[in-house]
């Protein structure tokens, strides 16, 4: 994802040094508490409760409850904490050969995107966190099948230094040799994935929610913390809370910032629909008016998220066209994504 950029500019930009693993754990899937006993998750870096937040109720013991598609969330909706062990997490170390949830060259070959995407050009505003309401669907994915797939709706944040944070939703089919809970699962999932430059990815499944084809779901990642502090956030939208709350998916703690000490704000952000096969392609099953991305927004400063059309610094991109294609239906901040062409 990141080659979608034309650099113009040099930008300022800070990053901070990040604790690694003890060793380079070989490629798999790994459990919460084996991720721990490894070093490749650190529970107060990866899991940060912020200060004054209360935990969340338990997940319902259904499906996860869908939002309506304009359903209004307000810009200064309170937070609620989840454990790890709550949410039945999965660390991904990616195999050597893995489709990788970005933008691997040549694009053409492997990933395609729909969406509305930020150019960090000079004179392009700069924010602190994006947020987005996502359709969810069952696509055609194979399973089993000799090929590698993926469907990926997501938000994604990168600093002037290519760190690289995103959210979503995810059916994934990666090829693998052993028994996968995550990487080839015939179901739709929550996905986290962070990168340092020159690092491999760090995706998460967050596998206790029960995400329902035809629903809708909003997520966001943001600045966590007083500007300055490097810490990002993710979140998922639960209307059905007392109060509605946002869901703490999972912290990226002393790497990355989207706010700088003066409180100038320190990333851009993308919106996209990203389909990726290692062979052939397949339906997104969004029905007939496509599949959606609704109520995209950015978050200017602590408890302001205005849309991105209102603020009029997107582009829409339609990479690498056949054979999917997209409509804009509002500035910026509503399109739908179909498998073949579709007037608009």
């Amino acid at each position: 994802m990141k080659r979608l950029f034309i650099f113009v500019a040099t930008l300022a930009f800070s990053i901070a040094t990040a604790p690694s693993a003890t060793a380079d754990p070989p490629p798999g899937e790994y459990t919460y508490s084996e991720a721990v006993a490894i070093g490749l998750v650190n529970s107060s870096d990866d899991f940060y409760r912020p200060p004054n937040t209360p935990d969340c109720p338990p997940l319902p013991a259904g499906p996860y409850p869908s939002e309506g598609e304009d359903d209004v969330i307000p810009d200064d909706a309170p937070e609620c904490y989840m454990s790890p062990e709550s949410q039945n997490i999965i660390v991904i170390v990616p195999a050597p050969g893995d489709l990788a949830f970005g933008d691997p060259l040549p694009v053409v070959v492997t990933h395609h995107f729909t969406g509305s995407w930020q150019e960090r050009a000079f004179g392009y505003p700069q924010y602190q966190g994006g947020a987005a309401r996502m359709e969810v669907s069952d696509p055609t994915i194979c399973h089993h099948c000799g090929i590698s797939q993926h469907l990926y709706s997501r938000i994604a944040g990168l600093t002037g230094g290519d760190f690289e944070m995103e959210v979503g939703w995810a059916e994934i089919n990666h090829l693998t040799t052993q028994t996968s809970t995550c990487k080839d699962a015939d179901e739709q999932q929550v996905l986290t994935v962070t990168q340092q430059p020159g690092a491999p990815q760090k995706p998460m499944c967050h596998r206790a929610f029960d995400l329902q084809a035809a629903s809708f779901y909003s997520f966001r990642v943001r600045q966590c913390g007083d500007p300055g502090v490097y810490r990002i956030c993710f979140g998922i939208w639960d209307q059905n809370a007392n109060p509605p709350a946002w869901r703490l998916l999972r912290s990226w703690s002393n790497v990355a910032r989207c706010q700088d000490p003066d409180g100038s704000s320190n990333c851009i952000f993308q919106y996209f629909h990203e389909m990726a096969s290692s062979g052939t392609w397949f339906d997104l099953n969004g029905g007939p008016d496509g599949l959606k991305m609704r109520n995209i927004r950015a978050r200017t400063a602590p408890f302001t998220w205005p849309l991105v059309g209102d603020i009029q610094s997107n582009h829409w991109t339609d990479e690498a066209n056949s054979p999917y294609s997209m409509c804009g239906d509002a500035r910026f901040y509503r399109f739908r994504t179909f498998h073949g062409f579709q007037g608009c």
